[in-house]
C-alpha cells in the first residue's frame, strides 16, 4: 500500500516534533502532541474492540479532540466518518448505512444522545473522557489499514446526503496537486473555520497545511463567527479558507489591516462583486476554486498569479477536466456538463452501487454540474444541471438571475429555483432584503438586464433562506415548501 494519512503525520512529528501545528484561543499543540494524542486515542479504540476497517463516527463541532479521533481511528485501522451533527433526522439512516462500531460525541453536542441512542444501541463514548496517555505506535502492535480514509457524508443540498468513500491516495493526491498550485511555507497558518465533517475543512484546511509542515488555527464555528475572527486574527493566520458567504460578511463589516497573503473561496459560486469588493478594500488575492466530495475535493484553483474573474480557475495537476454535451465534447466557450478524471475521483458511495455507476463511468465522474472552459483552459461555472431551468425550451442557470438580483440595492440573499406545476416549471426567485422592497421595482430592475423568459414568474421575499452548516443553501427544501403553493395558484 502506497502512503497513508498516518504515515504523514508520523514523517511531521520526526522533522517538526516541536513545532506548533494546531492553535486554538487556548492552547498551542505540537505535531509530537498530535501525534501522540492520536496515538492514545487509537489504543482506546483498540481496546473497545474496533477491527480493521470498522466505522467510528465522530460527531463534534471542530476542536483538537476531533483531529485525535480522526487520526486516532486512521491509527487503529478504523475509516472515521465525520458526521453533521445538523442532520439529526437522517441518523438513523445514516447509522444503518455505515453500521458504525463507536459513536464519539462531544460534550457540547450531548442535546443529540438521545436522537443517537434511539438509532444505535453501540457504545457511545463522550470525546472529552477519552485519556490522553502516551502509547507508542509499536504497543498498537501490528495494525492493516485499509484502502478507505474516510467516508464523508454529502450536504444534501439535493436531496438525502450520500456517503462518499475516499481513499488515502484520493485525499494525499489531492494535497499534493493543491501544493503544487498554490505557494505554502512551513511558516504559514492555516484557518480551521469551516466544519470537519466537510471536505474542504478536512482536506483544505487540515490535510493540507499538515503535509507541508504548517500550522491550524482552529477558530470556533460560523454560528460564533466574531468570536472567530477574533482567534483567527490573534493567531496571525496567513491563509483564509472560507465560503462566499464569509466573504461577503467581511465586505459589510468594519475591520482593521488583514493579516492573510491570500484568501481560498470553496464549497459553492464566489459572486463576481463579492470578490471585486473584497480585494478593493482588502487588498488581499481572493482565490476562487471548484471542487466536490467526490474529488477529495479540490478540482481546480486561479492560480495567484494568473488569476481570471469569475474562473475558478485551471485545474490541478493530475486532473482532467472535460465538458460534453449529449456525451461530446464541446468546443471551447460551449457550454456543457462538467466531467472529471484524476487520481481524486472518489472510490464510490458506501453501500451504493448503483448510484455510484450511475455519476462514475468509465474513468470519468459525471458532476451534474455545468460549465465552460475557455481557449487557456480555464473553467466557468454555470450552474447545477439539477439545478437549470427549462422554459419553452430554453435554458434558464438560476445562478445567473441571482447574480443580477443581488445588484438590486437592499438585496442580501437571494435563491432562484424552478418550481413544477401542471404547466411546466415556473422560475421562482426567493430573496431576503436589508430593507423593504418593492417587487415591481425589483421586477422592472431585472427586464433592464435579462431576457424577459428569465426574469422570474413569482418573488418571495424570506427572513432568511435554508442553508447547511457549510453555507449551501437548500433549494430543495425551498422546491419542497412551494411547490404546492404554486401549484394551487395556477
Amino acid at each position: 500500500m502506497s502512503l497513508t494519512l498516518p504515515d504523514i503525520l508520523e514523517e511531521k512529528a520526526a522533522s517538526f516534533p516541536d513545532k506548533p501545528f494546531l492553535y486554538t484561543g487556548k492552547e498551542v499543540l505540537t505535531f509530537r502532541q498530535l501525534r501522540d494524542y492520536s496515538l492514545s486515542f487509537a489504543s482506546c479504540f483498540l481496546k473497545k474492540g474496533l477491527k480493521k476497517g470498522g466505522r467510528v463516527a465522530i460527531i463534534s463541532r471542530n476542536s483538537p479532540r476531533f483531529i485525535f479521533a480522526f487520526f486516532g481511528t486512521l491509527y487503529a485501522g478504523g475509516i472515521p466518518v465525520p458526521l453533521n451533527y445538523f442532520l439529526e433526522e437522517e441518523m438513523a439512516e445514516i447509522f444503518a448505512e455505515i453500521s458504525p462500531s463507536l459513536i464519539l460525541l462531544s460534550e457540547e453536542l450531548l442535546a443529540t444522545k438521545q436522537i443517537i441512542r434511539n438509532n444505535f444501541a453501540g457504545e457511545i463514548l463522550p470525546l472529552e473522557e477519552i485519556p490522553l496517555e502516551m502509547a507508542p505506535r509499536e504497543k498498537l502492535g501490528k495494525i492493516s489499514f485499509p484502502e478507505e480514509a474516510v467516508i464523508l457524508y454529502t450536504s444534501g443540498t439535493l436531496g438525502f446526503p450520500r456517503g462518499v468513500v475516499l481513499t488515502h491516495a484520493n485525499l494525499l493526491s489531492d494535497v499534493e496537486a493543491c501544493l503544487d498550485r498554490i505557494k505554502v511555507s512551513v511558516d504559514d497558518r492555516f484557518s480551521l473555520l469551516l466544519p470537519l465533517f466537510h471536505s474542504f475543512a478536512l482536506t483544505a484546511c487540515l490535510l493540507t497545511p499538515l503535509y507541508r509542515g504548517a500550522g491550524v488555527v482552529i477558530s470556533g464555528n460560523l454560528q460564533k463567527f466574531e468570536h472567530a475572527l477574533e482567534i483567527i486574527l490573534r493567531n496571525k493566520t496567513s491563509i483564509f479558507l472560507a465560503i462566499p458567504q464569509i466573504f461577503a460578511l467581511l465586505n459589510q463589516i468594519k475591520l482593521p489591516a488583514l493579516p492573510f497573503r491570500f484568501c481560498v473561496s470553496g464549497g459553492e459560486k464566489l459572486p463576481p462583486e463579492v470578490e471585486e469588493e473584497f480585494e478593493r478594500k482588502f487588498g488581499i488575492p481572493l482565490l476562487q476554486g471548484y471542487g466536490l466530495t467526490e474529488t477529495s475535493p479540490v478540482v481546480s484553483l486561479n492560480p495567484e498569479e494568473r488569476r481570471k474573474k469569475n474562473s475558478v480557475g485551471l485545474p490541478l495537476k493530475g486532473v482532467e477536466v472535460r465538458i460534453l454535451k449529449e456525451g461530446k465534447a464541446v468546443s471551447a466557450g460551449e457550454e456543457g456538463e462538467i466531467v472529471i478524471r484524476g487520481p481524486m475521483v472518489m472510490k464510490g458511495y458506501w453501500k451504493k452501487v448503483e448510484e455510484t455507476r450511475k455519476v462514475i463511468k468509465g474513468s470519468y465522474l459525471y458532476t451534474g454540474d455545468m460549465g465552460v472552459m475557455d481557449e487557456d483552459g480555464y473553467l466557468y461555472i454555470m450552474d447545477r444541471k439539477k439545478d437549470m431551468v427549462v422554459l419553452k425550451g430554453l435554458n434558464v442557470y438560476p445562478s445567473e438571475v441571482e447574480r443580477y438580483i443581488l445588484k438590486y440595492p437592499g438585496v442580501k440573499e437571494s435563491a432562484v429555483v424552478g418550481i413544477n406545476t401542471e404547466r411546466g416549471e415556473v422560475l421562482t426567485a426567493f430573496v431576503v432584503c436589508e430593507k423593504e422592497i418593492a417587487e415591481v421595482a425589483l421586477r422592472s430592475f431585472l427586464l433592464q438586464h435579462l431576457a424577459h423568459y428569465k426574469v422570474p414568474r413569482k418573488i418571495e421575499f424570506l427572513s432568511s433562506l435554508p442553508r447547511n452548516p457549510a453555507g449551501k443553501v437548500k433549494k430543495h427544501v425551498l422546491r419542497d415548501l412551494y411547490s404546492s403553493k404554486w401549484k394551487s395558484s395556477q
